[in-house]
């Protein structure tokens, strides 16, 4: 084993305990951090951390120290200095995330100079120009299956070989459906990035709240709102940043600031 695995679970200790400690003294903004929790075997997603000079990539092959050279889905697609990797497991399946370092990119000419976005439930985002981008409910669409392989789950004797297979493929459902949910709120903040020069959204900026909307929708609809309303401004701010485009938050107070009761 590298060193690097223990270094990482190291530093990462230091910084969730120092997290804890400045959100209980109140020298960190947002919502309450809790005391770090040690992994287990059985946790949803291992991994471990690699510097750069333990590990290297070459063409479709990754070196891990120990292991060897593994075959990778696809190349390295950015240029750039290697900084370091996390190898993590996720549902049976092996990912590899490297940090690169490059430049930032040359600035160009936005098709459109400004508009702000809403968001909501009906339509995930709109548009101040009347565009409108739908909420893929994908867990809606999916139901049936989801009923079958619960019933599965339910029906098998705990930590049997059966009931392990069947607890992997509803894992792999789950999984299937946030890989889904990603790809698309990613492809729709870097159209947003790319296509404005100003971009301005509202979010809640009452102490102690977190921004998040307690919205009074459907069960099958919250997943894909949440992620929305917490990934979407978050990830729409870095991809404006990597564009060159600005992006404006505007406070405002949710329904539970200002004592609003919301009936589902």
């Amino acid at each position: 084993m590298a060193k690097d695995v223990a270094e990482g679970a190291f530093t990462n200790l230091s910084a969730a305990l120092k997290n804890h400690f400045d959100s209980r003294n109140g020298q960190r903004t947002g919502a309450k951090v809790g005391f770090p929790r040690f992994k287990s075997r059985k946790d949803r997603r291992q991994s471990f951390h690699l510097n750069n000079d333990k590990f290297r990539v070459r063409g479709h092959s990754l070196y891990v120290p120990k292991l060897g050279w593994v075959n990778m889905a696809e190349t390295l697609r950015f240029a750039g200095k290697i900084m370091g990797a996390v190898v993590s497991r996720e549902v049976g399946r092996w990912y590899v995330s490297i940090a690169v370092e490059m430049n930032q990119p040359e600035s160009f000419q936005f098709p459109r100079a400004s508009a702000g976005l809403d968001l909501g439930l009906k339509s995930l985002v709109v548009l101040s120009d009347g565009t409108q981008y739908e909420n893929q409910v994908l867990l809606r669409t999916e139901l049936t299956h989801l009923k079958q392989l619960s019933r599965r789950l339910s029906r098998r004797q705990k930590d049997s070989t059966r009931w392990w297979r069947a607890k992997h493929q509803l894992a792999r459902f789950h999984e299937r459906i946030a890989d889904r949910r990603a790809d698309h709120l990613h492809k729709l903040t870097t159209e947003l990035a790319s296509t404005y020069a100003v971009l301005g959204w509202k979010t809640c900026m009452c102490p102690g709240c977190s921004g998040i909307i307690a919205w009074p929708c459907p069960l099958q609809m919250r997943p894909s709102a949440r992620s929305g309303v917490n990934c979407n401004t978050r990830a729409t701010g870095l991809a404006a940043g990597w564009c060159g485009s600005t992006g404006s938050i505007h406070p405002a107070n949710c329904a539970q600031c200002v004592g609003l009761k919301i009936l589902d």
